[in-house]
């Protein structure tokens, strides 16, 4: 493997990382609050089972487009798209005031999850494949890494006023910056020929700026 192309590689991998350490972090901050929101909207466990269901629909859903939105506009760019926006939805959670508002916004959680989780995996394979190592268990090692950081940073809130907002603002608002830089310009897209896309040292450099 050629030098430059090694060290795009590598940077790509590093990419690809920061994305699936992102995407651990929103969820596990998520589910470190649902006995808070709970609480807050004085949900019964039925209830509360009926509004998670939203989730599993949302991603239901999402999982047949993300196929053909991958091969339209490319792995990495559906990658960042879908990370902007579940950085986006995560703090509408708390200003859920029903139970209808809360399955709402967790369905659309859980459709920008999927679509993430499904374009990421992707990227992440097409990464492996031009790094000829098995590093996908190294991506869902930082899957895990990020809900393990982001339950602990989560259960250390304990104040009732301040928690719910601040924890599902701060994570995504951290973990937006790194969507849109890392993943953009580092993550290897498929084009025509298989080959890589090109790698900017500017826009390398606005990347690590934004990390």
């Amino acid at each position: 493997m050629p030098d430059s192309l090694s060290a795009r590689v590598r940077a790509a991998c590093l990419a690809v990382a920061a994305v699936f350490l992102v995407n651990g972090i929103i969820m596990a901050t998520w589910v470190s609050r649902i006995p808070a929101i709970k609480h807050h909207l004085g949900l019964t466990e039925g209830q509360l089972g009926l509004a998670l269901l939203g989730i599993a629909v949302g991603a239901l859903l999402s999982f047949p487009m993300a196929g053909p939105l991958i091969a339209r506009f490319g792995s990495h760019s559906v990658t960042v798209l879908a990370g902007l926006a579940l950085c986006a939805t995560l703090p509408l959670i708390p200003s859920a005031s029903s139970l209808g508002t809360l399955t709402a916004v967790l369905a659309v959680l859980g459709a920008c999850n999927g679509t993430m989780d499904v374009a990421m995996n992707a990227n992440g394979v097409e990464v492996e494949q031009r790094y000829h190592r098995p590093v996908m268990s190294s991506f869902h090692g930082m899957f895990s890494l990020g809900g393990c950081s982001a339950r602990a940073w989560g259960a250390g809130w304990r104040d009732e006023r301040c928690r719910q907002p601040c924890t599902l603002a701060a994570s995504p608002a951290s973990s937006r910056c790194c969507c849109c830089g890392l993943p953009h310009t580092c993550c290897v897209q498929r084009h025509a020929g298989n080959t890589a896309a090109p790698f900017s040292p500017g826009r390398h450099a606005r990347s690590w700026a934004w990390a």
